[in-house]
């Protein structure tokens, strides 16, 4: 940042209040305002600022090829073929999408 702008951005890492009404909740919420007006889509960032336990992994859809779904067994056993080829064969599996 410091290159881009030949400055630092200011910021406090001691403000730790989470509250209704804070100044970290109040600059997020004009943050994420500014952001959606800009991009026209939210700004989004799962558990980044959460003080607590982790949240729940985001699920990655299941495989697909020439937009049908992978039998879960066969795509195991792709992934199982694919890491144990040199990495410029395994390359072979990405070239056809599965």
């Amino acid at each position: 940042m410091e290159r881009i702008l030949d400055r630092l951005l200011p910021h406090d890492d001691s403000i730790g209040e989470r509250t209704p009404g804070s100044r970290l909740e109040t600059s997020s919420i004009l943050a994420h305002k500014l952001w959606l007006e800009r991009h026209g889509m939210p700004y989004v960032q799962a558990g980044a600022m959460y003080r607590g336990d982790p949240p729940a992994p985001v699920p990655i859809p299941p495989p697909r090829r020439n937009g049908h779904l992978i039998p879960t067994s066969f795509w195991k056993f792709i992934q199982i073929c694919s890491n144990r080829l040199p990495p410029s064969d395994a390359g072979y599996f990405n070239h056809y999408q599965i």
